[in-house]
């Protein structure tokens, strides 16, 4: 931002007609205030009114100065378009007149932000936001423009676009997929373009990291019997790999796993088998999935433990590219496999499997009977995310069947989701056995945009004549609630909301004071607006209409009044067409031969 003349020219005496121009640059994200002193010469109080000549300037309507006083007058720049626009404040006086500054406003587009480094492990994927504040008084509409949707993927709707209502923060979630150890290529730009910015960059960049054991994977079943349980793999490189599958006990899994050690897998006597025919070899292309089965037949009732262990090689021999720094060496030893030459000769993804065995059905006697307890929980991706779903989201176990023959049980959940604004949130329905077993069911909440809540008519009194409607409004809760109010893309421009951000009062006061205002340049045409009033917690909708004022037709009769008393009487002679034309003797201009006679005559020859 540069100010070039910050009323460096000394305080402003009322009465002073001159101009003085003041140049802002600034880029177009920000909001700036403009400091102007105003000087009260006179020994009388001065009221002032303050007129604001450009959308993009705010300030305070009317102040008061007393005798000789100096005002620091604070008006804020919020730039909306990117360009170079004009602007003035006027002040006005019944006094003294009016004095006024001339503003040359340049609004430059928004500087380039780097995020902060994200760090992932391979095969998995983490979540950024990118903030996105509108200073502005419009609705902006962004596009996304993005640079590397491989690594770096927006969760947003293609098809529509980025809105960010007047004063207030958008969060675009980013997910970030690494597909190589270290940094590699995983950088992207992403541009968020729109008519008023132009464009607004983003730098997005990620660490990819060694993968670390799975959350272990439970399975369960009676003694004597056998169940199985499906492991996905997903190869997260842009290249083809050879994959190999090894299924070994607990204790090998915690050393260093080298080739000798891959190359044991379990005994016959273990409960654990892979139901996997080619173990070794298996090639994939890049993001192929692979599906692995494992079976557990329980002989005695423990707790046991395995893990499968997936080692991705490259299909063309060569070394995976790594970085080599001390710390990155240090999470890579049991990530790894090392070759001869010291690089790294494949990847590990380790999978722990836990199998939990069931004591065989046995007689109920009539009375009793067994049941087995589970625990459940819902999580949520952060304190913030919970605070804001905890309160809207009920449930609770109300039934749960076992069937006799597989032994599956099936849990039924009552959920209740009562949301009070838009919104789209994840959660995990965590399951946990009491005899051993966790189960993770994702869940995602979306709230759409709901009906409106009420609808406003506002009938015009004139063309460009503001008309009003006023109504009160307290917050849900019984504390005052900050909130923002604006209208929604596609609302027409004749209609005005104020104020469009403070706070609502507290449940069982007067509320706070809404006012909507409606001022028509033309009639004829349908005047329609969607207002948006939210907070926190709770969001607002109504229809606005701009109605044409209402006319009274005129009920008295319609009579002609003459102002003259004399009343000359003539007598109108009809014309006789057809005797008219009985009498010419030539044809007439409309003719093809003009002037010819009509009778022709011709002389008789003389014998």
């Amino acid at each position: 931002m540069c100010l070039n003349d910050q009323c460096e020219k000394g305080p402003a005496e009322c009465g002073h007609g001159s101009g003085l121009e003041v140049c802002v640059e600034r880029s177009g994200e920000d909001t700036i205030e403009i400091p102007i002193p105003i000087t009260n010469p006179a020994d009388n109080i001065l009221q002032l009114s303050v007129v604001l000549e450009n959308p993009s300037l705010c300030g305070e309507k009317a102040f008061t100065l007393g005798p000789k006083q100096t005002f620091l007058y604070q008006l804020l720049f919020c730039p909306a378009v990117v360009g170079t626009s004009d602007g003035s404040v006027i002040f006005l006086s019944d006094m003294v007149g009016e004095f006024w500054y001339a503003l040359k406003l340049i609004v430059e587009k928004p500087l380039p932000t780097s995020l902060p480094e994200i760090e992932c492990e391979l095969g998995k994927w983490a979540r950024l936001y990118i903030p996105l504040f509108n200073p502005t008084h419009e609705t902006l509409e962004l596009e996304i423009v993005n640079s590397n949707p491989s690594n770096f993927s927006t969760e947003t709707d293609p098809k529509h676009f980025v809105i960010v209502a007047p004063h207030s923060t958008t969060e675009v979630p980013v997910q970030f997929c690494p597909t190589a150890l270290g940094r590699g290529n995983h950088k992207a730009s992403i541009t968020f373009k729109c008519s008023q910015l132009k464009e607004w960059i983003f730098y997005l960049s990620g660490t990819g990291l060694p993968p670390q054991p799975m959350e272990p994977t439970s399975i369960s079943a009676r003694i004597g019997q056998r169940s199985a349980v499906v492991i996905s793999f997903k190869n997260p490189t842009p290249e083809n790999v050879v994959v190999d599958v090894m299924l070994t006990d607990q204790e090998q899994s915690s050393h260093h796993l080298s080739a000798p050690v891959l190359s044991k897998s379990t005994s016959k006597e273990s409960v654990f088998h892979l139901l996997f025919k080619q173990k070794r070899g298996t090639r994939l292309a890049p993001k192929e999935k692979l599906d692995i089965p494992v079976l557990f037949m329980p002989d005695t009732m423990k707790m046991y433990k395995a893990v499968v262990v997936i080692h991705v090689m490259r299909e063309n021999g060569e070394n995976w590219p790594y970085e080599d720094s001390a710390e990155f060496n240090k999470d890579l030893k049991s990530s790894v496999t090392i070759a001869e030459n010291g690089g790294i000769q494949g990847m590990l993804w380790i999978y722990p499997v836990h199998g939990i065995p069931e004591a065989p059905q046995q007689q109920l006697v009539p009375g009793f009977s067994t049941k087995v307890e589970f625990l459940y929980e819902l999580q949520y991706q952060s304190n913030e995310i919970k605070s804001h779903l905890g309160a809207l989201v009920g449930m609770h176990l109300i039934q749960r069947e076992r069937d006799t023959e597989s032994g599956i049980v099936t849990l039924i959940f009552n959920m209740v989701f009562a949301p009070n604004k838009p919104m789209r949130n994840e959660a995990t329905l965590v399951v946990q056995c009491t005899t051993g077993g966790v189960w993770k069911f994702p869940i995602l909440f979306i709230a759409t945009q709901p009906e409106v809540d009420d609808v406003i008519n506002i009938e015009a009194v004139g063309l460009n004549k503001e008309s009003i409607v006023s109504f009160k409004l307290t917050s849900q809760t019984s504390n005052p609630e900050p909130f923002t109010a604006h209208f929604l893309a596609g609302s027409d421009p004749e209609f005005l909301v104020l104020p469009q951000a403070g706070e609502l009062l507290p449940a069982g006061t007067v509320g706070t004071h809404i006012t909507v205002g409606f001022k028509p340049r033309m009639y004829g045409k349908k005047h329609t607006a969607t207002l948006v009033i939210e907070t926190q917690s709770m969001q607002w909708m109504y229809e606005i209409n701009g109605l044409p004022p209402q006319t009274v037709p005129p009920t008295r009769q319609a009579k002609v009044i003459s102002t003259s008393s004399y009343i000359r009487s003539a007598t109108v002679r009809q014309r006789n067409f057809l005797h008219e034309n009985l009498k010419l003797k030539t044809t007439g201009v409309s003719s093809p031969i003009k002037g010819a006679p009509l009778v022709l005559r011709t002389k008789s020859r003389k014998l």
